[in-house]
């Protein structure tokens, strides 16, 4: 462990085959934690339908949740956003096993195997019970797993194109070293807060599961804001080992649960440290982002929307689902969509943010 002033970075080449003992897991995963307002059903996004926002409201409403603490320092908050993504993707894959035993029709867009491994280490039986039951859950599994698909095939293109470099900024409960077809030359950073990283790289020990690569990771609590210099810090060994292959940053699929000021605080000192030919894909952001994106260089732009995911993915995602990916370059003419991440719907097209100049055909899968 490499230790600094403002974080702690470790570098890991695969999980020892040794972890806790069962005993020790399970006497950690008793440790409960007081119920609070689950940040897994708390989008900030686009206006959806009345209909569907009364859902969304109603789904908010039964949330409330005892949570895992699967480490002793790792916040309840902290728990809810980092299990959020995993449990949701889980969710997604038995809503497809049910329709395939008769229920209604349903496809996930991401098979994430250690997805239910990971829900079930942050969170109690109960609050994932209440969680799968409210109102709204079918629809947040889709939106979450498509956002993961979607984040998996830039993963996978950007080793087609010899990037070695992915930076997870908030990787939370992410799997991507576990289950993606990736080379051994290629390192994952995952950025988050030290409790999340340790609860994390617990479970998956106690569950002797193996990484593909090689896995970097960094104590820096983005979704905290103020991190800035942290930041900077922390990932200049990346930035100079990216050299001109350029860097793929994700970001946190539970961006929403970020406060709006620290979305934009990351962003921006992501687009200031980035080398050129980097990529930055994730959630569309509640807040707008253009000006510093461009400001760091990110001069192709573009916000794909839902009716563009359904073509993509072939799935019924949800209005209001909406990823944004930034593409270091010279900044070109873009629609209005792009600012704040609130395109229109566009259609059904390449257009991506409602009007203007669309880039979305440069986005080849």
């Amino acid at each position: 462990k490499l230790s600094a002033p403002a974080h702690l970075c470790e570098e890991v080449g695969r999980p020892k085959t040794a972890g806790m003992s069962t005993a020790m897991w399970a006497s950690v995963a008793r440790r409960g934690q007081p119920a609070l307002p689950c940040l897994l059903a708390a989008p900030r996004r686009r206006p959806a339908p009345a209909a569907c926002a009364a859902g969304l409201r109603q789904c908010r409403r039964g949330l409330s949740s005892e949570v895992v603490a699967a480490s002793a320092g790792l916040g309840a908050a902290q728990a809810a956003r980092a299990a959020a993504p995993a449990f949701w993707r889980a969710h997604a894959l038995r809503l497809e096993d049910a329709a395939e035993g008769g229920g209604a029709p349903f496809r996930a867009p991401c098979r994430d195997p250690h997805a239910r491994l990971f829900a079930e280490a942050f969170l109690s039986p109960a609050a994932r019970e209440a969680v799968a039951a409210a109102e709204g859950a079918q629809e947040r599994s889709l939106a979450f797993s498509t956002r993961a698909a979607f984040l998996d095939r830039f993963v996978l293109d950007a080793v087609g194109k010899r990037i070695r470099q992915v930076v997870l900024l908030g990787s939370g409960t992410d799997t991507r070293p576990f289950r993606l077809d990736v080379p051994p030359q290629l390192t994952f950073t995952e950025v988050d807060a030290l409790a999340v990283l340790e609860a994390k790289a617990g479970a998956a020990e106690a569950a002797s599961l193996h990484i593909r690569c090689a896995v970097r990771r960094v104590a820096v609590d983005v979704a905290a804001g103020e991190v800035a210099d942290q930041l900077r810090e922390a990932l200049a060994p990346v930035v100079s080992s990216a050299r001109r292959a350029g860097i793929l940053f994700l970001l946190d699929e539970a961006l929403e649960a970020w406060p709006a000021s620290a979305q934009a605080e990351v962003l921006a000192a992501v687009a200031a440290l980035a080398p050129e030919g980097s990529t930055i894909v994730g959630p569309a952001p509640t807040t707008d982002v253009a000006a510093a994106l461009a400001e760091g260089g990110f001069g192709k732009m573009n916000i794909v929307n839902h009716l563009q995911l359904r073509k993509i993915f072939g799935a019924a995602v949800p209005e209001g689902t909406a990823m944004l990916v930034a593409m270091s370059g010279p900044q070109e003419s873009r629609g209005p969509g792009l600012v704040g991440g609130r395109g229109g719907d566009g259609g059904e097209g390449t257009g991506g943010g409602g009007g203007g100049a669309s880039h979305a055909r440069e986005l080849k899968f």
